[in-house]
């Protein structure tokens, strides 16, 4: 049975390659400014399922990378700037590369954020039977506090150590979190979710993600706990 996070990444690849086409008609009809109205959706899109797809899968990312160098190593031709011996040493990596692939695909992913367990978190914070939880990440020394007053869900960033929020790894992703919607004091950074209900669950994990994603960039094993 397929996850509501699987559930969600098929619904923006549909999304995706239904704009990605559309983007494509546009462009051979020379219909450029429609071609561009696409692409910027698509653009839009393409960020957040990368996002799911590593929350999904920590190696996601790396996967692709590495399928992405095989594609362009066998492509190699000999050049006047490329020898024949660089382009066959290079071709010779490629069984190393797709045994990794492999291994990647069939290993079991480290510690990871569990998606299923943060919905269920959200659900018991619906149901009454927990007001909060929180999201250790022992990397950054930095703990996600969420809470639920009344109506309103609060995300909220928090230095481990008692440190000021902008001695933290925090300081890199500062911009990317205001875009989001975070307002920072010294101490702490926060997101306000008003008039939370179970329709916004799988649009606040999303957020979670790109935090999680986007801005610290806790791809692979990222040791990270939830802890109520």
């Amino acid at each position: 049975m397929k996850s509501e996070l699987q559930l969600l990444i098929e619904a923006y690849q549909k999304e995706h390659d239904y704009l990605e086409n559309e983007m494509n008609t546009c462009t051979k009809d020379w219909d450029f400014e429609g071609a561009e109205a696409f692409r910027k959706s698509l653009v839009h899109t393409k960020r957040r399922l990368r996002v799911l797809k590593n929350l999904d899968n920590p190696h996601f990312d790396e996967i692709n990378y590495l399928k992405w160098r095989i594609s362009y190593i066998s492509q190699l031709e000999v050049e006047e700037k490329r020898s024949r011996f660089s382009v066959e040493r290079m071709k010779a990596e490629i069984p190393d590369l797709e045994r990794a692939i492999m291994e990647m695909e069939a290993t079991k992913p480290g510690p990871k954020i569990d998606s299923d367990e943060i919905i269920l978190s959200f659900e018991k914070m619906l149901s009454g039977e927990i007001s909060s939880f929180e999201v250790e990440i022992n990397k950054l020394e930095l703990s996600i506090i969420i809470s639920k007053v009344e109506e309103t869900l609060k995300i909220n960033i928090e230095s481990q150590k008692g440190k000021a929020i902008y001695q933290n790894t925090i300081i890199f992703g500062r911009h990317d979190l205001k875009r989001i919607g975070f307002q920072f004091d010294e101490s702490s950074g926060l997101l306000e979710i008003e008039n939370f209900d179970s329709s916004k669950i799988l649009n606040t994990l999303e957020t979670l993600s790109q935090i999680f994603f986007d801005v610290f960039g806790l791809y692979g094993v990222i040791g990270a706990k939830i802890k109520y």
